[in-house]
């Protein structure tokens, strides 16, 4: 949506259903990933009996998120990733005048750099 003024309306048809679905599916895996986290960070205060039942929980979520990995990984094939790539790579070289690839390529690379301070350090994740 951010980047949509600069790209051609035919690629963002094209591409969009596309990425949506890409960030879906990886949003499914992030999301059991995160469940299965907070439920072990639960079980560190957890009595006796709460404790069966986190575990109970965490196999699910462990299961479900082996699950959501094999799907991304049946629907994330090399034809899917080609098409997308050359989605982008067609958006990027039919617009110079929207700051195609050739703009693209000639920005400096790695963080911006202060003169005074030096490079700007990049977020810890």
């Amino acid at each position: 949506e951010a980047t949509a003024p600069a790209l051609d309306p035919s690629f963002l048809n094209e591409a969009s259903p596309l990425v949506e679905a890409l960030q879906d599916k990886l949003g499914v895996i992030n999301d059991h990933r995160v469940a299965r986290e907070d439920l072990s960070r639960m079980m560190r205060g957890a009595k006796r009996k709460q404790r069966e039942t986190l575990e109970q929980w965490i196999a699910m979520e462990e299961q479900a998120l082996v699950d959501a990995v094999q799907d991304f990984r049946l629907w994330w094939d090399p034809d899917r990733q080609e098409r997308l790539r050359l989605l982008f790579e067609s958006a990027l070289k039919e617009s110079p005048e929207r700051g195609g690839l050739e703009t693209v390529q000639s920005l400096p690379s790695g963080p911006p750099s202060d003169p005074v301070v030096g490079p700007t350090p990049l977020p810890d994740r």
